[in-house]
């Protein structure tokens, strides 16, 4: 006997796992330094649950990624540099923290409230899990002004770190080596 609600697994189409998308040409720009990478996932994976610009300080991503609140200089180095050569845009609010939001390309903002975070068309994206920082890292709740972010993990540290993170996104580009914690993670393969 067959229930019309029931659903056979075994032809049930996959559904696609949610993504942070990360432009190529970023990848490409940063190919050399996965930090920068990471620090622009952090940030996107920010944008994609409060859907608009995000106040981030980089102890608030220090704090994320090492489970420490240290300031730290790397960090807004590539905040920085991400911002001047238009991969991040910054604004200056009313609050001690930068607004961040992500670009597709310099002058090109994500949008939103448009399908594919308005992604224009041409522009070649690499997909990295949404699970790949959810669950090896956390979840970061930003907070306005001098408040520290709130962090929710499973897990007492993050188990991958930024330049983690910026590895595994080039890893489609590039013949850059995978970290011992992403090959511990099984996150990429043993490579040759």
């Amino acid at each position: 006997m067959s229930f019309p609600y029931y659903r056979n697994e075994r032809h049930a189409e996959p559904r696609p796992q949610p993504y942070v998308p990360v432009p190529e040409r970023l990848l490409r720009a940063f190919a050399h330094d996965p930090l920068a990478v990471g620090v622009y996932l952090a940030v996107a994976r920010c944008a994609l649950s409060t859907r608009g610009p995000i106040p981030l300080s980089p102890a608030d991503i220090s704090d994320w990624f090492t489970g420490t609140r240290t300031r730290n200089g790397a960090i807004l180095r590539r905040i920085r540099t991400l911002v001047a050569t238009g991969w991040l845009i910054a604004e200056h609010g009313q609050a001690i923290k930068l607004r961040l939001f992500p670009a597709w390309a310099p002058d090109q903002p994500w949008n939103p409230d448009a399908p594919q975070v308005g992604k224009p068309t041409g522009v070649r994206v690499r997909r990295v899990p949404l699970d790949l920082l959810d669950s090896y890292v956390g979840r970061i709740d930003p907070q306005p002004g001098r408040r520290a972010a709130l962090i929710t993990r499973y897990i007492d540290r993050p188990l991958l770190d930024l330049v983690d993170l910026g590895t595994y996104a080039l890893t489609a580009l590039t013949m850059i080596a995978p970290t011992p914690r992403l090959m511990l993670a099984g996150a990429v393969g043993h490579r040759r």
